[in-house]
């Protein structure tokens, strides 16, 4: 699954670089492909915590 694990780590790079430009990432984003024969996405993206929330302040985040 290589292309599966490529694009994982495309999406990845993406969100790390928004939140880290202070680009509010988190919602259900609508992506529609201008191509009449390919189908539209909703793409939801939530925040979530391995064990308990940083005390970092992701302002300050570079």
């Amino acid at each position: 699954m290589a292309s599966t694990d490529e694009f994982e780590r495309e999406l990845t790079d993406l969100i790390a670089s928004a939140f880290a430009r202070g680009v509010p990432v988190e919602r259900t984003w609508e992506v529609e492909i201008p191509a009449s024969a390919a189908p539209n996405w909703s793409v939801e993206i939530a925040k979530s915590y391995a064990d308990e929330e940083p005390t970092y302040e992701p302002e300050f985040v570079e």
